[in-house]
């Protein structure tokens, strides 16, 4: 940025913070101290090029604006025609610099004003300024002829040469012309009017940029590029680490605004993207602020870098917009300031009226004053707001109406400090009313008159004519598209019809310059009908007829319905007069022929809503499957970095896509709840060659004339497609404040093991739908989901219902997420029904997304959001699960080549957050660059795809963040044991200091046989007698193998078992009786075979065996009497292990009585030991004592189930 430009911006305003401090530039209630503050005011006019050249009707072109020197005057000497009745009109007060004194002439033509320089001087333009007032900087005047000459001459013999004509029209008259090298000038007066009042007048020299051009060839400077760096491959711009996705335009392109401050910078809004800017003249877009969209724009005449934005949460301001990507250590909120904050709804850049007039307009006779209005908040607080420093600062206007919805504000050129406000009456997408009229206030906003409820969609003023206005009106009282045209010839008072020459009654925007009033439709077949009304005329004329050959597009994706569909906003160049800027549903389109012919310019340009992201399973792939509102399914290509192929399944809005790795081939789509055709909900569409071409699935209806749908796949017996049910819903009732109800697929997942097998939940609805035959046929699965309280689950509908709420895994398991409908559930099979998932949380939580991982069964990743949210995963198909995230989530991304590669949009961070160890540890992306969260994403290759609600996608390469070195190598491998056909391996834990470990891969030979998650493993199948060479390997979780540990050699034994088992452990006695010890071991292993008994010794001899694997009473023994046993194992090939420990227990006394049967009464195991129970028949009282101990053990066992 130039200093020049930084002086000048800095005398001009100051931001917020400093308002009111000392500065070059007086506050209004100031004397001027002669004409300097003026001369530096009017100096910066002209560098930056003035607003008043392109309102007066004279092309503002000229040099490099930084050339640009004001000739000095104090050797001027002024003389005129006339002086009017009065001596204080002399004509040197038009030289003097006091810009409270002026000069004008009688009334009548033939006057003129004459400046003898005092010598020769070359200049190319004269400037003539509006006399103002001493104290308050207002024009009191705004009288200039209606026609008037500029002419030159060397000495007073000569005859006067006409150097340029111009017409009267606004405080500052700028006429430009080839240089001329004159000593006198003079401003000639041809028109037969009585307005002229002439308060300075200046003359300028190009400087060493050699004047200006030649009258009717205007030269456009060099463009300077202020915007981010460029993706060399696709062109796009790279907004910190994440490059714009080249698709092409999309969304609703609201407004478009040019600067004379540099004709080079136009600027656009859109209606859920932001604004964007050009520094080549729509060539290329970039973002500017925050990527959150605004519903009205101001950039001053007089600097291209200061901008006003009102957005849904206020208004914005910045004088550096220019300096966004110069400096990478200027953050958002260093360039912008946030004068007007407010937490209710302030504009609705997405409302009804989105493409309907600007909701802030600048004063053309004094750039510092704005006026901006918002939405009615609900409670009596005005509505309108007012800055009187270039938009830094802003004051809520007492006088103004509350209660409006603020549809379009404009100032009267002709009268200066005059406002008009117009209101609409509804807003479908919120179903709020407001109070409907135009207002107007003559006095800068201080009080305000209703002039008619009779409320215009938006209007213009006449060019030409004070007080006319002509405006378009929407007979149906708010659906946003204006059925008529009228005009008004008192100042908004009053309107009458004016549409003779007009047809149709879609007329969606206007747009005025002198001379010329245009009215634009978007009925057309394919561009933008045009009409004309010239100055004058009683009766519109078609300038263009908006047939197809008026529009080129051939740098566009092919779409249906036509290419320009509705028009919102026509801007015109501020130098070339040929060159004009439009935007439309869907993009920006540029003419250098004055609106004849119109070639698509919207590159960088990317506004669409994304739904859904896939990834191609194949890893040799390259291809991202999108879903997106409006305008279907987009293959991309390079990564998600690029369009590929776009396609128009019977569907309106792509919600859901799901592949399979089973076969990367087949894709599926499903709608969102929102309909323009033929009612485009509720539907499944299917591609076997990654979506090239589309079948339908089964539905309940049909639609012949779906572009891009070859055939319905599966069908009943009388031809009609069958299976899922779907709602025929008509489109927006007016008085509803949202969509009806509709059965759209809000969850869709393919089996990753069967391509074939699908499931599908619908909104609205309790259960889901499963197919097997690739959505030909469809069932309903048995089970309801479950729901909150007492009310049953169903799956959420919305608008856009952004996030998957069903998913399946390879083994048939299911997770469903219906948000506020029902909490995180699993599917049961066995059982047929829906279970809660037993997810710790330590409150309350919904569930928004939910991933499944397709290497792995039963994986599952499920976000939640609001009152505790979090990130947690099940790999056992939902019955336990881990919190890898205590934020709330919304989009959640599994990388199907890495599974432990995780990306998930974290709403408490504002970021995306990436895992590349399964969820253990986490690093912060650098923000996108719209500041909403990521509704979807996908990892493809090393690129993470996010789509967000507005700005289509972005891409980053995440090399940069993997660990991409190796873990250090396992150390001490050993092995403890071997037997005849295994190996026991062990070795020392590795750490790996930029991730963790993930697993041990096992070598056996110089092969990889298998992997072990711990530091022990055992490797089986080897043949008898051989020997091997083992190592290890440490993997960590991004993937990188360490170096091998040391070898070691081990030879397997031979085929003769010659080992025994292990001893027993552990050897108990857990209950004695008067003839009887009860034993418990710990069993013995066999590595070779298996055990097959155990012998009981007491005494020191073997005293019975028994095939139970742990315990055996041992009977016949004497009452009260001690003895020692012990126990060892045998195997099934005879060898006997070592003896368990030893143990001395006595007998029991003997009780005296009872049946000597030595079980109890009724010979059962009465006390759950695993034994029958032991005692005398007659012994009663141990008898009862035995039975109770029996219950309790099963009450405890049961309770503990």
């Amino acid at each position: 940025m130039g200093n020049k430009k930084a002086e000048a911006r800095s005398t001009r305003s100051g931001s917020a913070s400093d308002a009111g401090s000392d500065r070059d530039e007086p506050s209004r209630s100031t004397t001027l101290a002669g004409g300097d503050w003026d001369r530096r005011r009017f100096m910066r006019s002209v560098v930056a090029g003035t607003a008043a050249a392109a309102l007066g009707g004279v092309s503002a072109s000229g040099t490099a604006a930084a050339e640009e020197i004001q000739l000095d005057r104090s050797k001027w000497v002024a003389s005129a025609s006339s002086t009017y009745e009065d001596a204080g009109y002399d004509p040197s007060n038009a030289i003097d610099g006091q810009n409270a004194t002026h000069w004008r002439p009688d009334d009548g033509a033939d006057e003129w004003i004459e400046i003898d320089l005092g010598a020769p001087e070359s200049f190319y333009k004269v400037e003539m300024v509006a006399p103002r007032s001493e104290t308050d900087d207002n024009p009191l005047f705004n009288q200039w002829p209606d026609e008037y000459e500029v002419q030159v001459r060397s000495d007073t013999s000569e005859q006067w040469r006409t150097v340029a004509t111009a017409s009267g029209n606004n405080h500052t008259e700028s006429v430009r012309f080839s240089t001329q090298t004159e000593r006198y000038l003079r401003v000639y007066k041809t028109s037969d009017d009585n307005n002229w009042s002439l308060g300075e007048l200046f003359a300028y020299d190009g400087g060493s940029a050699g004047g200006g051009p030649t009258p009717g060839t205007p030269t456009r400077p060099d463009p300077t590029y202020e915007g981010p760096p460029t993706d060399p491959e696709t062109g796009m711009a790279q907004y910190g680490r994440w490059t714009h996705s080249l698709i092409g335009a999309g969304g609703y392109v609201t407004g478009i605004y040019t600067t004379e401050a540099n004709p080079n910078v136009v600027y656009h809004r859109n209606d859920v993207s932001g604004t964007y800017r050009s520094d080549d003249a729509g060539e290329f877009w970039y973002q500017v602020h925050d990527g959150y969209p605004a519903r009205g724009v101001s950039v001053d005449p007089r600097d291209e870098d200061d901008i006003v934005l009102v957005k849904r949460d206020g208004i914005y301001h910045s004088s550096r917009a220019g300096e966004n990507y110069q400096d990478p250590d200027l953050s958002v909120e260093d360039l912008w300031s946030h004068p007007v904050e407010r937490e209710t709804e302030f504009a609705k850049p997405n409302g009804t009226f989105r493409g309907c007039g600007n909701v802030v307009a600048r004063d053309p006779n004094d750039p510092d004053l704005l006026v901006a209005g918002a939405i009615a908040g609900g409670n009596d607080v005005p509505c309108l707001y007012r800055s009187t420093d270039g938009g830094a600062t802003w004051t809520n206007l007492a006088g103004s109406p509350s209660g409006i919805q603020t549809a379009d504000v404009r100032f009267d050129p002709f009268n200066p400090g005059t406002v008009y406000v117009a209101s609409q009456p509804e807003n479908r997408t919120s179903g709020r009313s407001f109070e409907a009229g135009l207002w107007r206030s003559t006095d800068r906003g201080e009080t305000w008159e209703k002039l008619t409820d009779d409320a215009p969609v938006e209007f213009r003023f006449d060019p030409d004519t004070d007080s006319y206005l002509y405006g378009t009106f929407d007979p149906s009282g708010g659906n946003g598209s204006a059925g008529t045209v009228k005009r008004s010839v008192d100042g908004g008072e009053t309107w009458d019809e004016f549409t003779q020459g007009l047809s149709g009654d879609a007329f969606e925007t206007m747009a005025v310059r002198p001379g010329e009033v245009f009215v634009f439709s978007g009925e057309s077949g394919y561009g933008a009908k045009t009409w004309r009304l010239e100055t004058g005329n009683s009766s519109w004329a078609t300038y263009n007829d908006g047939g197809e050959d008026t529009v080129d597009d051939s740098e566009w994706w092919d779409r249906e319905p036509a290419a320009i569909a509705d028009p919102s906003a026509v801007a015109f160049d501020a130098l070339d007069p040929d060159q004009w800027y439009m935007t439309a549903a869907y993009a920006i389109y540029r003419s250098t022929d004055a609106g004849k012919q119109w070639e698509y310019s919207a590159k960088g340009n990317e506004e669409m809503v994304g739904m859904s992201l896939a990834a191609d399973p194949d890893p040799e792939s390259d291809i991202v499957h999108a879903g997106i509102a409006d305008l279907q399914y987009f293959r991309l290509g390079k990564d998600g970095r690029e369009l590929d192929v776009h396609r128009v399944p019977d569907l309106m809005m792509n919600q859901r896509v799901a592949v399979s790795p089973d076969d990367p081939s087949r894709v599926y789509v499903g709608s969102a709840n929102y309909a323009t055709y033929n009612p485009a909900m509720g539907k499944i569409c299917i591609s076997h060659d990654r979506g090239d071409t589309w079948a339908r699935a089964g539905v309940t209806y049909d639609n012949d004339d779906a572009e891009g749908v070859d055939e319905v796949e599966g069908t009943g017996a009388d031809g009609e497609p069958t299976g899922l049910p779907a709602d025929n819903a008509p489109w927006w009732d007016l008085a509803f404040a949202g969509p009806p109800p509709t059965r759209c697929p809000v969850g869709l997942s393919a089996d990753p093991t069967d391509a074939d097998h699908v499931v599908a939940g619908l909104a609205t609805d309790s259960i889901a739908y499963e197919s097997t035959d690739g959505g030909k046929t469809w069932t309903a699965l048995p089970g309801t989901l479950v729901g909150y309280g007492d009310q049953p689950g169903e799956f959420w509908q919305v608008f856009f219902a952004k996030g998957n709420q069903l998913a399946i895994s390879g083994d048939g398991s299911m997770i469903a997420a219906p948000k506020i409908r029902g909490p995180a559930q699993y599917y049961d099979r066995e059982a047929a029904q829906w279970t809660e998932a037993g997810i710790p949380f330590d409150g309350f939580a919904n569930p928004f997304h939910v991933e499944r991982d397709p290497n792995t069964d039963g994986r599952f990743i499920v976000s939640f959001i609001d009152a505790v949210g979090g990130l947690y995963e099940t790999r056992d198909g939902g019955e336990t699960w881990t919190k890898l995230l205590a934020d709330n989530s919304y989009a959640v991304a599994i990388d199907q080549q890495h599974p432990d590669r995780i990306a998930v949009a974290s709403i408490d961070e504002k970021a995306i957050l990436l895992s590349i160890d399964g969820g253990s540890n986490w690093t912060r992306l650098e923000q996108l660059p719209y500041l909403g969260y990521g509704d979807n994403m996908a990892f493809s290759g090393d690129r993470l795809v996010v789509g967000v609600a507005g700005s289509s996608y972005y891409t980053t390469d995440i090399s940069d963040v993997l660990d991409t070195s190796p873990p250090p190598a396992p150390t001490a491998l050993r092995s403890p044991g071997h037997t005849s056909t295994t190996v026991d391996l062990a070795w020392d834990a590795v750490t790996d200091p930029e991730t963790s470990v993930a697993r041990y891969d096992i070598y056996v030979d110089g092969a990889k046989q298998r992997e072990s998650r711990d530091t022990t493993a055992t490797v089986s199948g080897l043949a008898e007698s051989s020997t091997h060479e083992f190592a290890v390997t440490a993997v960590d979780a991004a993937g990188n193998e360490s170096p091998k540990s040391n070898a070691v050699t081990v030879t397997t034994d031979s085929g003769a078992d010659t080992t025994p088992p292990t001893a027993p452990a552990n050897l108990r006695s857990p209950k004695q009786t008067h003839h009887s010890v009860h034993l418990n071991w710990d069993a013995s292993q066999d590595r070779e075979s298996s055990v097959d008994r155990y012998n009981v010794s007491v005494d020191g001899s073997k005293r019975t065996e028994t095939d139970d694997a742990d315990r055996t009473p041992v009977n016949g023994l004497e009452s009260d009497t001690e003895y020692e046993f012990f126990v060892t194992a045998v195997d099934a090939a005879g060898n006997e292990s070592d003896e368990s420990n030893r143990i001395t227990v006595r007998t029991t006394e003997h009780p005296g009585r009872g049946d000597g049967s030595g079980k109890g009464a009724d010979g059962n195991d009465e006390d759950g030991d695993g034994y029958e129970d032991d005692h005398d028949g007659a012994d009663e009282e141990e008898a009862r004592q035995d039975r109770r101990e029996a219950r309790n053990n099963r009450r405890a066992g049961g309770r503990q189930r």
